[in-house]
């Protein structure tokens, strides 16, 4: 390369950097973070309530059917979600570990934005 050709390259290299360095200096950055662990959120618990049958008063008795009519002979119980309602993604970034729930599953590296002071 002649001289006036690698001074061109030089500059041009040099503004590329300060371009670079002015942008990193006060703004924001994209950045892709490894994901280090992916847990499914399930949706919310149900409770359901269960009941015997209605006796007939007259094979039962009084006291069964009376028992029957306040609710007695109910029981109530949870029943656990198996509906994903999203995923617990845990990252890695400046050498902590973050996370948060994402709707969808993530891939090897989630996105952020960085805030440059």
């Amino acid at each position: 390369m002649s001289r006036p050709t690698i001074r061109r390259a030089r500059l041009a290299v040099t503004g590329a950097l300060l371009l670079a360095s002015s942008a990193a200096v006060s703004g924001e950055l994209r950045v892709h973070a490894p994901v280090v662990n992916v847990e499914p959120v399930k949706g919310p618990d149900r409770t359901v309530e269960e009941c015997e049958e209605r006796p007939n008063a007259q094979d039962a008795g009084i006291g069964r059917t009376l028992a029957w009519d306040l609710g007695v002979t109910c029981t109530t119980h949870r029943v656990p979600s198996t509906e994903i309602t999203g995923y617990r993604v845990y990252y890695e970034w400046d050498n902590r570990i973050y996370n948060q729930v994402m709707a969808d599953y993530p891939g090897a590296t989630v996105p952020l934005r960085v805030t440059v002071d």
